[in-house]
């Protein structure tokens, strides 16, 4: 049996200090009202009569200023429950392998979430039920950081680049940073800009600060399709970032993605130079969205997930069964 927790789980086990007793039944609402409040035309008419001028416009801008979680380059999974490992949570997964074992099922526990989300706090409770029990536990948020570093790298090899970002001719004091967008994937001939969180990179203002595919700026090779911006920091810091491609300055038009990269810059990078992982156009590397990955990082999950299954005595003993008949 495969357990795998479902991130909706994550604010409950962040903020619970005190395990919960097992929630009642819900409350019974009328066969009517179940249906107007799901309508979808109910919704719609809701959202008209409490809307403001260009909410939607205003909406998408500010949550694309934020950071929402970690920075691709660190993997901190943080939790900030000390007793995340006694909440009902950790009861409920604990009993639901106990039961298991009771069937005659073997279990394999599955933290699965990404990276880069704002905890991790199930992560710590699913632990200490591996721990306690002996089952095996993947953890896909560790596993898609590592596949991800590693596809970076490969990235860098495929366009013949140095691996980054161990430059040391930086500005001594400061901390240069080269930003770098594969655009392999877009139609020829668009000008490519980067906009974030500092007045170098337009203070979030789309379409202002041009990359460079010619060799100048900081990018390494002409023509190669990589395009690239050299831009100096006074500081370490956090970067909030991304690629457009419109037409206009300032017009919110050619907007790579629907969520910022993040890049932590620390204070050993103060006086070198810094090459950030080529990013691809439009396409988070291993993520189909904000707090899922894609194909490919579910297909990396699967293999892990096929390993685990693989060192559960009961499988191998089945194996050796089904082999021998």
């Amino acid at each position: 049996m495969v357990v795998a927790y479902a991130q909706n789980d994550e604010s409950q086990v962040l903020t619970e200090t005190t395990p919960r007793s097992p929630p009642g039944p819900p409350p019974t609402l009328p066969p009517w009202s179940r249906v107007a409040t799901n309508l979808e035309l109910t919704k719609l008419w809701t959202w008209y009569r409490t809307r403001q001028p260009n909410s939607i416009a205003t909406m998408i801008q500010r949550d694309l200023r934020g950071a929402h979680g970690g920075a691709s380059n660190e993997l901190r999974l943080p939790c900030w429950n000390p007793r995340a490992a006694e909440t009902s949570y950790h009861t409920v997964v604990d009993g639901l392998v106990e039961t298991a074992r009771a069937h005659g099922a073997d279990a394999v526990l599955v933290y699965n979430s990404v990276p880069e989300f704002f905890s991790h706090c199930t992560r710590v409770a699913l632990a200490k039920v591996a721990s306690e029990r002996g089952v095996p536990l993947v953890d896909t948020a560790t596993l898609l950081f590592e596949v991800g570093t590693a596809a970076e790298a490969a990235l860098e090899q495929a366009h013949g680049l140095s691996p980054a970002p161990e430059s040391l001719d930086g500005t001594p004091g400061k901390v240069t940073v080269v930003l770098r967008v594969d655009m392999a994937s877009e139609s020829p001939g668009r000008q490519v800009f980067v906009m974030g969180n500092a007045r170098q990179l337009g203070s979030f203002t789309p379409n202002g600060v041009p990359l460079f595919d010619d060799g100048t700026h900081g990018d390494q090779v002409a023509g190669d399709g990589v395009w690239s911006r050299e831009v100096v920091f006074e500081t370490a810091g956090t970067l909030i970032y991304m690629f457009t491609d419109g037409e206009r300055a300032g017009s919110w038009t050619g907007l790579e993605n629907y969520r910022s990269r993040v890049y932590a810059l620390h204070p050993a990078d103060v006086g070198r130079r810094t090459y950030l992982p080529i990013a691809q156009f439009g396409r988070r590397l291993l993520r189909s969205d904000g707090y899922h990955p894609d194909a490919a990082g579910y297909g990396g999950i699967a293999d892990a997930l096929l390993e685990a299954v693989k060192q559960v005595p009961a499988f191998r003993r089945y194996v050796e069964h089904a082999g021998s008949s």
